[in-house]
């Protein structure tokens, strides 16, 4: 048996029919010439055909990625320049394209595993100059490129995607059954990298797009794993002029990034040594610094990484002058500028009709609660349908374009209508967006865990990961966050009410709780308000507040036990009469209680009504007659209280 290996022949120029080329295709400068060049070392020495791309104007191969001509001017420069043919160049926009190896056999039968994923390609299919692959023209990005990777359930073949640095020898060798235009592909190929369990770039990639900001140590990595990869002698599997050729534009673009004291020189040098006197069958040196020359040309139009802009870190003496006199604010005690806060309370008890209040007050520059508002701009996401928050807003006359004439700030709302066909990241980028494009210094979410798609509303790490992603819009953007919250737990105190919720985990700056005081009839319009938080506070304890009539704004009773008081003066006036006798404090008492069992609340304490009463007889609503008489035989002569009859 013949030692003697059989080279292989070097194929016959290809110069494909201009007319066979798909019409989007043919003008655009995106058109190269190649080589067909015969390498005796190459396959484990049994020889390869190589096709390195040069310029269809000068025959040079650097640069050759930019020198781009349209398939008509390409054609004819191969043909000028004695070339074999001509190629399509992928330069990392609109394009890419999958390469089929050892697909197809001497017939043009294509592999059953290949002729399965054909259908998720329904684009321009064509037989590689071998006959023996295939290459599928897409429209569409790729999130990353695919080297080499054998096809599972395919023996021998083998299938990689790019879109960047490099390209197609174009042969109009097209499918019978392809499509004869390039179409989006975008779905086959996220499929076909999932069915190859790609998870990460490969080294051989370009990197991120540069509108994407990385961090140093992310750059620096790109290049050693590169590195580390070309020294692993890819020249064994017939990669090893591409490796180096990646390896070039990724460590051009690392250079231009300045993440590490070396040179262009230096660098270029480092490829150069690896490939000319690490590999165990050295590349030619002239040929090693025309391939690095031309990946480092690549990526120098490419540009350099775009870094994360880092802060650097003060003493803490000047951290602490340059904080403003004045904290800004946008309800004054309440909710500040640059901040997250959280409202919570039972459902249906009054926070949407809390929020319009504010709202209203926050647009005309209006006191709200008695504290100082400044206007800004409103973004409202809201569960509720459109018709039952428009006719909300009504109510508040907060749709009525005459009471809202002297605002200087605007609101503006998204409802679920407009988000429903969105995941949580995708209704957090709207929000931004929108907010920055409306300049809104106030967002309000309500409720949050709806509109943020929470599955377990008792799962505290589910919220803080939800919470995360909208974070930005605080500390990246600056704005202030406002999450309504149906408050879950009964009772206790505002932070055992907050368990539960994002704000127990620290999240949020300011929390506020809305609920009805305890025995309040359900048309009472008095609420109590809690704050608690980092900034200064309006109120340091709960306090009542009552809804005026236009429901545009409350008024402040004071503390809870104030607001206890004041609740029972009004009651003890509508039960006392106008003329004597009156009614004696036991009296009193016993009908509050009644009163109070009929209405299904707690009654009044004994201690309340007579702190209640002189209150009333000190400021002349109530007349007191009797000598008060306590004790044996001096009962006869009790105080006895009746109103005091109106003034005229």
């Amino acid at each position: 048996m013949s030692d003697t290996v059989r080279m292989p022949a070097k194929p016959q120029p290809i110069f494909p029919d201009i007319s066979q080329i798909p019409q989007e295709l043919r003008d655009l400068p995106r058109w190269c010439a190649f080589d067909f060049v015969l390498d005796p070392n190459g396959n484990g020495g049994k020889g390869k055909v190589k096709k390195p791309p040069c310029s269809a104007i000068t025959g040079e191969r650097d640069g050759w990625t930019a020198s781009g001509v349209t398939a008509a001017e390409a054609l004819a420069g191969a043909k000028r320049l004695n070339k074999s043919g001509i190629g399509f160049i992928f330069n990392g926009s609109d394009f890419f394209g999958v390469d089929w190896d050892d697909c197809a056999d001497a017939d043009g039968n294509i592999h059953p595993a290949v002729q399965d994923w054909r259908k998720w390609f329904p684009t321009y299919q064509e037989f590689s100059p071998s006959h023996e692959g295939l290459h599928f023209i897409c429209r569409g990005s790729l999130a990353r490129a695919l080297a080499g990777t054998p096809l599972p359930n395919a023996p021998g073949v083998k299938v990689e995607a790019y879109s960047t640095g490099r390209f197609f020898c174009w042969t109009s060798w097209r499918v019978d059954d392809a499509a004869g235009k390039v179409e989006d592909c975008s779905t086959g190929v996220t499929k076909l990298l999932a069915h190859l369990r790609v998870q990460e770039p490969s080294a051989s990639t370009s990197a991120p797009e540069n509108a994407k900001s990385v961090s140093p140590g992310w750059v620096r990595q790109q290049y050693e794993d590169a590195r580390d990869k070309l020294r692993k002698n890819p020249v064994r599997s017939g990669n090893g002029n591409a490796t180096l050729n990646n390896t070039a534009v990724i460590a051009s673009r690392v250079c231009a990034s300045h993440v590490f004291d070396k040179t262009e020189e230096q660098f270029k040098k480092e490829l150069f040594d690896v490939v000319t006197k690490e590999w165990e069958k050295p590349c030619d040196e002239a040929q090693a610094l025309g391939t690095i020359n031309s990946g480092w040309k690549f990526g120098a139009d490419q540009g350099p990484y775009k870094l994360r802009q880092y802060v650097v870190a003060v003493a803490s003496a000047q951290y602490c002058a340059e904080t403003p006199k004045e904290t800004p604010y946008i309800v004054n005690g309440m909710i500040y500028h640059g901040t997250a806060n959280q409202l919570m309370g039972p459902i249906k008890e009054g926070k949407t009709t809390l929020l319009f209040a504010m709202i209203r007050n926050i647009l005309s520059g209006s006191d709200f609660i008695g504290q100082e508002t400044k206007p800004t701009n409103i973004l409202y996401v809201t569960e509720q349908p459109r018709y039952s928050f428009q006719s909300q807003l009504a109510r508040s006359g907060l749709d009525r374009n005459h009471l809202l004439e002297r605002c200087t700030a605007g609101l503006y709302v998204l409802d679920l209508g407009h988000l429903w066909s969105l995941d949580w990241e995708g209704r957090v980028d709207t929000i931004r967006e929108n907010a920055y494009k409306l300049d809104s210094g106030l967002v309000i979410v309500d409720t949050f865990p709806r509109i943020a798609l929470v599955e377990e509303i008792q799962n505290a790490g589910e919220m803080n990961q939800r919470f995360e992603l909208i974070a930005p819009l605080v500390v990246a953007d600056g704005r202030t966050l406002l999450m309504g919250w149906h408050e879950r737990k009964a009772g206790g105190s505002i932070s055992e009410a907050a368990a539960g919720t994002a704000a127990s985990g620290g999240a949020v700056d300011m929390l506020l709780r809305l609920r009805r005081a305890p025995g309040s009839k359900l048309n009472d319009r008095t609420r109590q308000l809690e704050l608690c938080g980092r900034l200064p506070v309006a109120f340091e304890e709960s306090v009542a507040i009552v809804l005026n009539n236009e429901m545009s704004n409350y008024k402040c009773l004071g503390t809870k036990q104030a607001a206890a008081r004041k609740n029972t003066e009004q009651r003890i006036l509508s039960l006392l009469p106008l003329e004597p006798p009156g009614l004696t404090e036991a009296e009193i008492n016993k009908r509050l209680t009644a009163e109070a069992e009929e209405e299904g609340f707690k009654s009044t304490s004994v201690s309340t009504v007579s702190r209640a009463l002189e209150k009333l007889v000190e400021s002349g609503l109530v007349i007191c007659t009797g000598q008060g008489g306590q004790g044996r035989g001096k009962s006869a002569d009790q105080y006895r209280y009746h109103a005091a009859p109106p003034a005229f």
